[in-house]
């Protein structure tokens, strides 16, 4: 009986767990599918040739499809840099709520406010649609 994982029969993608492309790597590989489907390849074969499945090749024409090297990299910058104001909009209102109580939050001191607040946080944008 054949085995189910990485490099097997079943799944031919060998790579290892955890490592994630740089977004210019991801547009250089959805325009080289592009390039193999243009010469007769099918869509699962050239997925298959850049060695992602096809999940994760559909993820990334959705979210990456149609953008240039550039544009990619900006689009990266403006998420992270938009993480990082949010983080500061939400430690700030933690801050001011723990102030207006007195300088603790639950019988914390403010710290462990702000932790105890950013846990409720992720949570809440885990559940939220975007």
């Amino acid at each position: 009986m054949p085995q189910i994982g990485a490099g097997s029969v079943i799944d031919p993608v060998d790579r290892s767990p955890g490592r994630a492309h740089k977004p210019e790597e991801i547009v250089a590989k959805l325009l080289q599918v592009d390039v193999l489907v243009s010469q007769g390849q099918s869509v699962a074969e050239a997925v298959r040739s850049i060695g992602v499945r096809q999940f994760t090749y559909y993820r990334w024409r959705k979210e990456f499809g149609g953008l240039k090297t550039n544009e990619v990299k900006r689009l990266k910058d403006l998420e992270k840099e938009n993480e990082r104001l949010r983080k500061a909009v939400s430690d700030r209102g933690l801050q001011d709520r723990a102030r207006d109580r007195g300088g603790s939050w639950g019988g914390r001191g403010t710290r462990e406010s702000i932790e105890a607040g950013r846990k409720v946080l992720r949570r809440l944008e885990r559940l939220l649609p975007r």
